[in-house]
């Protein structure tokens, strides 16, 4: 019997790996090989279960990478828009919330089962529960090593490999990464970001307080939520900082982004008014307390310097990162494969013909609010184009 040899061998049935398959309509053999026993696990959960697939504002700036033209020129080929098409061909419903961030009206699983099911239309083969240990290339083939639960070894031969396995956060792996420096690929340091911080300053007696507020780091400013917890400080606004910020950096908190609130201390300079109170009417009580010095209660007999000093508190308070949680609390995983050894118009490796990397495993993170699900579907789209190429240059030739 001829030995069977796929077209494409995707690892990974996650997010990328499933649009990636669902797209390959009358492409040829497509294997997807994925370590869990079931498809699209982080894509399930994502977004509390409602999957924030996207997001209006979609552009390069939105994402950390060495090389920025490397995300202009792949998230130009694939926009917000052809997504919002897909979704409705497939009679899924979508609402959008704040800062432009697009979820499902029902579940993510309602988008993985059309995942899944355009994937089986289009005679894709799911081997689940099988793990990719090694990938090799002879000649114009790529062989991939499959370890089963019982550790039996088993090798698929493909003429395209596809690594879309994503990245260390919530309990992923780094296969992608291993991978890549195998075959001489260049790849950048890895950390977990979309992350907690904790935090050296003592802010336990603050712990459960959480408001809005804006946090700078740089040349970088997100107005979001935070969450006091008893090591540090979490919440969307802490998550995004953390893109940027690392361990042993200070991040400075406006806890009142709208209010002017030295002019409220002036307008009552002269009265006997506590300065807590004044405080309080903008922030919870228990964190005003923490920013007026108990000698100081009223605005009649604080000194301007203390005034100012409070005033400073208030508006740009500064915390020091002691370090950053781990990749199991991590949204996403930030370094990766090295984009000047990736083409941004096919995803293909510039070093080795035919092997491909998408998601989150390249070094590309994008900020909260879909901007990582986005980039998935981005990168995964630019793959489909050019295997699809390939498939009818080589039927053409033939």
């Amino acid at each position: 019997m001829k030995e069977k040899i796929y077209d494409a061998a995707i690892v990974g049935a996650g997010a990328s790996g499933l649009f990636l398959g669902a797209h390959l309509n009358l492409f040829g053999d497509v294997c997807i090989i994925e370590k869990e026993l079931n498809a699209a696990k982080k894509l399930n959960v994502s977004g509390g279960g409602k999957c924030n697939f996207s997001n209006r504002n979609i552009g390069y700036k939105n994402y950390v990478c060495s090389n920025e033209r490397f995300v202009k020129s792949a998230l130009c080929g694939y926009t917000t828009e052809d997504f919002l098409e897909f979704l409705k061909n497939n009679n899924i419903e979508i609402e959008e919330r704040n800062f432009g961030r697009l979820f499902l009206k029902e579940s993510a699983m309602q988008l993985s089962n059309v995942f899944i099911k355009k994937c089986l239309e289009n005679n894709c083969l799911f081997l689940f529960g099988k793990e990719v240990v090694d990938v090799e290339k002879k000649d114009d083939l790529f062989i991939l090593q499959i370890e089963d639960s019982n550790k039996n070894i088993i090798n698929i031969k493909a003429r395209n490999a596809v690594i879309a396995s994503g990245g260390l956060a919530l309990n992923g792996t780094k296969f992608a990464i291993d991978l890549a420096e195998k075959f001489g690929i260049k790849t950048f340091p890895l950390r977990a970001a979309l992350v907690a911080a904790v935090i050296e300053n003592n802010i336990s007696d603050m712990s459960g307080i959480s408001l809005n507020v804006k946090v700078s780091f740089g040349k970088h400013s997100f107005y979001d939520g935070i969450v006091f917890t008893q090591a540090g400080l979490s919440g969307p606004a802490i998550y995004q900082i953390s893109l940027y910020a690392n361990s042993g950096d200070t991040i400075s908190i406006d806890f009142l982004p709208d209010v002017d609130i030295a002019s409220e201390f002036a307008v009552n300079r002269n009265k006997n008014i506590n300065i807590e109170s004044v405080i309080a009417n903008y922030l919870p009580k228990r964190l005003a307390k923490a920013f007026v010095p108990q000698q100081t209660p009223t605005l009649s007999n604080c000194s301007k310097k203390d005034l100012e000093n409070i005033t400073a508190n208030v508006k740009n308070a500064k915390f020091k990162i002691s370090s950053l949680e781990n990749y199991n609390k991590a949204e996403v995983m930030s370094g990766g494969v090295s984009t000047d050894d990736i083409s941004s118009q096919t995803m293909e490796s510039k070093k080795v013909k035919g092997l491909y990397f998408t998601g989150e495993a390249l070094d590309v993170t994008g900020q909260l609010g879909g901007y990582n699900l986005h980039w998935a579907w981005a990168s995964a789209y630019a793959v489909v184009k050019e295997l699809q190429n390939k498939k009818h240059g080589a039927a053409n030739a033939a």
